[in-house]
């Protein structure tokens, strides 16, 4: 990896991918306009069925088989664990943000989803190919980085989607009240059921054995009627068994001479997944560009809390996706190969996963309060997924910039003080003065004390380092970050401090 390669070369090579989706999203929307009614509402839902049965198993399913081995599986086996972080801290935010806006419960599960589910899948098997081909990538050969990317990228896929179809479909689910009222009714007759079967009907049921028959009955019966209450038919979704069917074929060695590769006897069955799970990809990025169409006609949704959900997934995740893979590198859970490391980071990173609106409409809740968390969290990745992609190669492929001596874990310290940290300590400021009546309740009063504390470092810093001649390289290093972030920070605290003084 060339180490003369400027941010102007790998804010490139970030952004083509990026441009890539966005493109056949904005295609999708297009296809979805009243005067088009190519991929309507109806034609939408019908494909999202399609792509519920037959198009996600077979991309999971066909992935895993030809690119997974038990060798891999071993090597990368802190990536299931890296993704599952990513849903536990998003959840957790998700918790916090849900505490703070006070949504109403229907929607619930879809903010918690969208703030836990990231999109493992189709981006990362379209953005880590596409990175591996540019000419200012950083990571080495374009064909072996292409071989390794696909098998990370079919991994991650795999794997978001049995965390997203265990976790996300039944989050949706129970909030949704499709099953409050029926689990209601089955938790009290399984009680009444336990209470019956356990309370002896004569004197002679004291015998030892009839109790434990009596026992084992209820607690089988108990059992069923729990099943049917979690829905084992929604944990078990297509993709989750498209997924154990992949890791089967690609780690067994038998199974796997059978089916993959140019001489396997049955590998016209493995094409064959392959050519349907192929279609998978682009026909959800088109659904997405269609339902986000809808975003832009508005909800019952506040525009604060898709706020919130942005700034969870494109600032909070991604600072803790640092974190923990510096800790996981540090403590020697992760190997330090830079293509692997980036895959790692990339996850805390992504959107809100796609299939997210397939699960809302699959329940009919929430459709329109997605279309526009997803038209907000897919417009604006192009400027912070192609800015954390930026930092995420520079951080783990370079020392640092050309001509500057500062370390990025300071320069990230810098931007956590002026963008975390500063105007969470400016809201408490504030809102403690108005309390103790030092400040007027003047909301654009209020609005400029509170912006004090989020804007980016003074530009004349540099002038005055230029003066002394000292620190002038680290300055425009810190510059560089700073005011690169500041669209997306400042756009963020604005609104959560018009929020805070409407």
């Amino acid at each position: 990896m060339s180490k003369s390669m400027g941010f102007l070369d790998l804010f490139c090579a970030a952004s083509m991918p990026v441009l890539k989706v966005l493109i056949v999203t904005a295609l999708g929307s297009y296809l979805a306009l009243d005067s088009i009614d190519i991929l309507g509402q109806s034609t939408r839902k019908q494909i999202n069925n399609i792509v519920f049965f037959v198009f996600n198993p077979a991309l999971v399913g066909s992935n895993l088989a030809s690119t997974i081995t038990y060798k891999s599986m071993i090597s990368m086996w802190f990536m299931p664990v890296n993704i599952l972080l990513t849903f536990i801290i998003g959840s957790a935010l998700g918790w916090v943000l849900m505490i703070i806006a006070k949504p109403p419960r229907h929607l619930k599960g879809l903010i918690i989803g969208s703030c836990a589910a990231g999109n493992m899948g189709n981006m990362l098997l379209i953005i880590l190919p596409a990175v591996c081909k540019e000419k200012a990538s950083p990571f080495g050969d374009p064909d072996v980085c292409s071989e390794y990317a696909i098998a990370y990228a079919s991994l991650s896929l795999a794997i978001g989607a049995v965390y997203l179809w265990l976790y996300v479909y039944n989050l949706v689910r129970v909030y949704s009240g499709h099953s409050q009222d029926t689990g209601r009714k089955e938790i009290g007759t399984m009680q009444e059921d336990l209470t019956r079967s356990l309370l002896p009907s004569s004197p002679s049921s004291t015998n030892i054995r009839e109790k434990v028959k009596v026992m084992l009955y209820a607690l089988k019966q108990n059992l069923e009627k729990f099943s049917k209450y979690i829905n084992l038919k929604a944990v078990f979704a297509p993709s989750t068994i498209g997924a154990i069917v992949g890791f089967v074929i690609g780690t067994i060695s038998p199974m796997r001479r059978l089916l993959i590769g140019t001489t396997a006897p049955l590998r016209v069955i493995q094409d064959s997944a392959t050519l349907v799970g192929d279609t998978a990809i682009p026909i959800v990025t088109l659904i997405v560009g269609g339902n986000l169409l809808r975003g832009l006609q508005g909800s019952g949704i506040s525009l604060p809390l898709v706020f919130g959900i942005v700034a969870v997934k494109y600032v909070f995740l991604p600072l803790f996706g640092i974190l923990l893979v510096k800790g996981a590198i540090y403590l020697g859970l992760v190997q330090a190969d830079p293509l692997y490391v980036f895959v790692l980071l990339l996850h805390f990173a992504v959107p809100p996963a796609m299939n997210t609106g397939t699960i809302t409409q699959l329940f009919g809740v929430g459709e329109s309060e997605c279309s526009v968390i997803m038209l907000w969290t897919y417009g604006l990745a192009s400027i912070a997924l192609t800015l954390w992609s930026t930092i995420f190669m520079w951080l783990y492929g370079f020392a640092g910039l050309q001509g500057s001596g500062i370390s990025l874990p300071l320069v990230f310290g810098i931007v956590a003080v002026k963008y975390v940290f500063l105007p969470l300590f400016g809201i408490l400021l504030v809102k403690g003065a108005i309390y103790l009546g030092l400040v007027q309740a003047d909301p654009l009063y209020v609005f400029v004390l509170l912006l004090h504390f989020a804007v980016p470092p003074a530009m004349n810093t540099g002038t005055i380092t230029q003066l002394f001649g000292v620190g002038e390289s680290e300055c425009s290093v810190i510059m560089l970050w700073t005011y690169g972030l500041a669209s997306i920070a400042l756009t963020l605290w604005s609104t959560i401090f018009m929020w805070l003084v409407a």
